[in-house]
Formats: C-alpha cells, structure tokens, sequence
C-alpha cells in the first residue's frame, strides 16, 4: 500500500537518500556475512531482512514522487506554424535609392505573412538592416526597445517616417535622372 504523498517533496527525495543508502550498507554488511557459522547465518537473515524493509520504504517513496510529479500543473505550449512560405524581404543595406523599395517590401511581407503586430514589424525590419551605413541606426533603435525607453518608435507608421528622413531619397527625381 502506497503511504499518502507527502507534502514536503524534499521529505521523499531524504526517505529515497536513505532508502538507498541502507540498501548498500546492507549489501556490504551481506559479504562477510556469507560465512558458514552460525553466527553468520543470522547476520545474513538480518541484512536480508534490513534490505528488503530499506527496498520496501524506497519503492513507496519513488512511487510518491512520482505522483506528486504527476499531479503537478503542466506548462502549456503553443506553436504556431506558418503554412505559407513567403520569402523574406532582402536586406537593407544603406542605399538611399533603394529606402522605400525596402518599405514596400517590408509592407508587402507583412500582409502577405499576416504580422500585425507594430513591434514585430518594427523588429523584423531592423534585423534585416545590415551594412555599415545602417548598423548604428538599427543598433541604438533595438537598444531603446529593450531599454523601454519612451522615446522609442513604437509603431511601425512612426518608424517608417524617422527610417525615411534617415535614409530615404532626398531627391528622387535627380537620382532618377542621373541613372537614365
């Protein structure tokens, strides 16, 4: 018969301590006593009854750690996997004529991908900042995010706006013109 879980989980990891404990003193105390003598025989008798009390005890305590384990709340996880595959927009690497190329990939990877969040947008677009020219911008934006800073960009219309005046095309016709 099982004893109760007891309420103290330390309390049966102790018992299981002991429990083991014993068993190997029991075994230790059974080699020499494998003798032929009399005396022998009941040193052995004893050990053999000292270990099957010491195994009984061990087994009651691991099976109450157990069930306590087995009751405990289980943590729940959940993982949603995207069904669609839709390529990433390519990284930004700093080229003022290619800023709002950028942006509208970003904007179309967005619908496309169903990422509504400003945070995971704003996020997302500034891990794909790479190169000289952008990394201290996108380096001081996380920073601000995981500072919690106030003055942070906080959704993605307001971070399009400052991405722009930071690295759009000041002068789109002229650089139209001088690739013609």
């Amino acid at each position: 018969m099982l004893t109760p879980i007891p309420t103290d989980e330390s309390n049966s990891v102790n018992v299981l301590q002991n429990g083991i404990t014993s068993i190997l003193e029991a075994i230790h105390n059974l080699i020499p006593a494998w003798g032929t003598t009399a005396s022998h025989l009941n040193t052995s008798v004893q050990s053999v009854n000292q270990l099957a009390t010491t195994t009984a005890q061990s087994v009651a305590a691991s099976a109450n750690i157990s069930a306590a384990i087995m009751q405990m709340p289980q943590p729940q996880i959940y993982i949603t996997i995207n069904p669609k595959s839709i390529p990433l927009p390519n990284e930004y690497k700093g080229l003022r004529d290619k800023a709002a190329d950028f942006l509208q990939a970003c904007n179309q990877y967005f619908a496309q991908a169903e990422v509504t969040r400003d945070e995971v947008k704003i996020a997302m677009a500034l891990a794909l900042m790479k190169g000289d020219k952008t990394s201290k911008w996108s380096e001081n934006q996380l920073e601000l995010i995981q500072e919690g800073k106030t003055d942070v960009l906080t959704n993605w219309a307001q971070f399009q706006q400052s991405f722009k005046d930071q690295f759009g095309d000041c002068t789109p016709q002229e650089t139209a013109a001088a690739k013609i």
